[in-house]
C-alpha cells in the first residue's frame, strides 16, 4: 500500500498531495510534536488506530517496552528516572543519538 500511494497518488500534479503536506497539517491540528510515519498515516486512514500518540505518549509506550525486554536490573528509583532520561534524550535528540550510535562519548 505505501509503494501504490508513493506511485499512484503522492506527487501528482493534479492534487499534489504528498506525506509531508498530510503530517504538517495533521502535526500542526494536533499537536503531536512529534512526525508521523507514513505507515502510521495508512493504518489511521484504515481505521486500524483511531489517533496518533503525542511524542510523550510515544516515547512512554517505547519505554514500556523497553523496560519489559530489557528488564534493567537497577537498585533505585534515581537510577530508573536516570536511565529513562537518558533514553528518552536518545530518541528525541538526533545529535545525541549519533554519538551514542558512533560510540563517540
Amino acid at each position: 500500500m505505501e509503494e501504490v500511494l508513493k506511485t499512484e497518488v503522492f506527487h501528482q500534479p493534479n492534487e499534489y498531495w504528498n506525506p509531508e503536506m498530510i503530517r504538517k497539517s495533521y502535526e500542526e491540528q494536533n499537536r503531536t510534536h512529534r512526525r508521523i510515519g507514513l505507515k502510521e498515516m495508512i493504518s489511521k486512514g484504515l481505521g486500524l488506530i483511531k489517533r496518533f500518540e503525542t511524542r510523550d505518549e510515544r516515547i512512554d509506550t517505547e519505554w514500556q517496552k523497553f523496560i519489559v525486554s530489557e528488564r534493567p536490573a537497577l537498585e533505585s528509583a534515581e537510577k530508573l528516572n536516570l536511565l529513562k532520561e537518558l533514553f528518552e534524550t536518545y530518541l528525541t535528540d538526533e545529535y545525541f543519538r549519533k554519538i551514542i550510535d558512533q560510540k563517540c562519548y
